[in-house]
């Protein structure tokens, strides 16, 4: 997916179930000193059963909070009303982030590629935590 003035759009329609795109800062939490960092930038592909995909369709496609100047608490609320429609992934479920040009946050300039793998929600005493 690429970002145009009217949000995220699909670019490609690619044939092995994954979703990608590139997040920007806004990805962060609405407190984040640096939500609004231009230098933010987030590649990252998602396999098409990690929800996160449809919450990525729902809301960032959706041009009218960050692209004409809705405030951010404005914006917050709109996010905590579509949270909704968020679920957690399904165990199976992957993202990668395997650009060497990655920049999350200021503090920590280039970050590393990575794999995230997603499992069952289980509780915490499963991995020797506090329940």
């Amino acid at each position: 997916m690429t970002l145009g003035s009217h949000g995220y759009a699909t670019a490609i329609k690619g044939t092995n179930g994954f979703v990608c795109l590139v997040e920007r800062s806004w990805a962060t939490g609405f407190a984040d000193a640096e939500f609004w960092n231009p230098k933010f930038r987030a590649p990252i592909c998602h396999n098409g059963a990690e929800p996160r995909v449809r919450f990525f369709r729902v809301t960032l496609k959706e041009p009218s909070g960050f692209f004409a100047g809705v405030s951010t608490s404005d914006m917050a609320a709109r996010a905590r009303a579509s949270a909704k429609t968020f679920m957690l992934p399904d165990a199976g479920a992957m993202s990668y982030m395997l650009s060497k040009q990655a920049h999350l946050h200021d503090a920590d300039g280039h970050w590393h590629p990575h794999v995230m793998f997603y499992l069952a929600h289980i509780d915490a005493a499963a991995w020797g935590g506090k329940s």
